[in-house]
């Protein structure tokens, strides 16, 4: 079995992505938790990377891939608000660029997945 090009960018694409996403999303939460805040923090963003990882297995989509990206810096604002900070516009516009990256390895795990067939 040949290891082709495609399959090395994806792999070290993703590992960058997934690293980048981790800690913007851990700089932004990540700050004065308690220990069941950062266990909710850190099961709730492996949870999502797991549905991120199984979509790039089964049936990679870059809209999938964004979605769940963007659901990883939401959620725990989203589920509670009155502990983890409100999104804002830096923090949103910074947040774009490791979902950018998720994209990205998306898109080169598709060619890769086109090559292979």
């Amino acid at each position: 079995m040949k290891v082709r090009k495609l399959s090395i960018a994806f792999a070290i694409t993703a590992a960058i992505a997934v690293v980048a996403h981790y800690f913007s999303f851990k700089m932004r939460y990540g700050w004065y938790t308690t220990d069941e805040q950062a266990m909710f923090l850190n099961t709730g963003f492996l949870i999502l990377l797991g549905v991120i990882v199984l979509l790039w297995a089964f049936a990679p989509t870059k809209l999938g891939v964004a979605l769940i990206g963007i659901a990883a810096v939401v959620f725990p604002w989203a589920l509670r608000p009155d502990t983890f900070p409100a999104i804002d516009f830096p923090f949103a516009t910074l947040s774009l660029i490791p979902i950018a990256l998720l994209v990205g390895a998306t898109h080169l795990r598709l060619r890769d997945k086109q090559a292979a067939s």
